[in-house]
C-alpha cells in the first residue's frame, strides 16, 4: 500500500505534467498567431496592378508638374485622360495652388506639402512605354485664408521618377532624377519595353522623345 508521501509525490508529478501540457498548448497557439499566413502573404502582393510609375518633386515647391505616359497602343495617360484601357493616373497633383489647402476647425489656414503623382499599369501589355514630364504651371506664392505661403525651392529643381514592378514582389526597375527649369518645358524621364512574360528591357534614361502636344505655358501664379 502506498504511503501518503508517495501519493502526494504522484499528485505533484501529475500537476507538473498538466502545467507543461498547458504551457506547450499556449506556446503553439502564440506561434501559430505570429507566423505569416501564406494566404495573407499572397494577398499582400496581389495588388490591382503590374507596374507603378511614381513621380515626386520638392514638397515645398508649389508648381504643377505633370507626368504623361505614352502607351504601346499609341494612347496617352495624363491629367486629360486619367483612365485609358489598362492604365490609370491615380491622382493629378496640381501643386499647392491646386487645392492642397484647408482650414483647421479653429480657422487656421494649413497647407499640405506633398507633391506626388502615380500611374498604375494594371496589366502586362507588351511594347514600348515613354514617360515624359511637363511643367504645366509655375507658382511662387499662394495666399489662402489671409495666410501667405512662399514656395521654397523654386525652379529649377529635380523631379524624381520611378518605375516599380509590383507582382509577384515589389521591385524597382528604374529610378531617375530629371532637372526641370521653366514653365512649358517637356522632358523624357525614361522609356522602357515590356515583354510578353512581363519582363522589362531596353530601359533608357538618356533619350528625348517629345509626344505631349505643345501648348502655351500657363501664366505664372503670383
Amino acid at each position: 500500500m502506498r504511503s501518503r508521501a508517495d501519493r502526494q509525490g504522484w499528485l505533484w508529478a501529475f500537476v507538473d505534467l498538466l502545467l507543461c501540457m498547458v504551457g506547450l498548448f499556449v506556446s503553439l497557439t502564440v506561434l501559430n498567431m505570429l507566423q505569416i499566413n501564406p494566404a495573407a502573404k499572397k494577398a499582400a502582393v496581389d495588388m490591382p496592378g503590374e507596374f507603378v510609375l511614381r513621380m515626386t518633386w520638392p514638397d515645398h515647391a508649389f508648381d504643377d508638374i505633370d507626368m504623361h505616359v505614352l502607351l504601346p497602343t499609341g494612347k496617352m495617360v495624363n491629367f486629360q485622360s486619367k483612365d485609358v484601357d489598362f492604365a490609370t493616373l491615380d491622382r493629378d497633383d496640381l501643386g499647392l495652388a491646386g487645392g492642397d489647402l484647408y482650414h483647421k476647425p479653429g480657422g487656421e489656414a494649413v497647407a499640405v506639402f506633398k507633391n506626388m503623382e502615380i500611374t498604375t499599369l494594371r496589366a502586362i501589355v507588351p511594347g514600348k512605354y515613354v514617360v515624359n514630364l511637363h511643367v504645366y504651371r509655375v507658382s511662387r506664392e499662394v495666399t489662402y485664408g489671409g495666410t501667405q505661403f512662399i514656395a521654397d525651392p523654386e525652379l529649377p529643381y529635380k523631379v524624381h521618377v520611378e518605375l516599380e514592378k509590383i507582382n509577384p514582389r515589389v521591385q524597382t526597375i528604374v529610378s531617375t532624377d530629371v532637372l526641370m527649369s521653366e514653365a512649358g518645358e517637356q522632358k523624357t524621364a525614361f522609356e522602357f519595353t515590356v515583354t510578353e512574360d512581363g519582363s522589362v528591357i531596353d530601359v533608357k534614361t538618356d533619350v528625348d522623345t517629345p509626344f505631349i502636344p505643345t501648348r502655351p505655358p500657363i501664366p505664372e501664379t503670383p
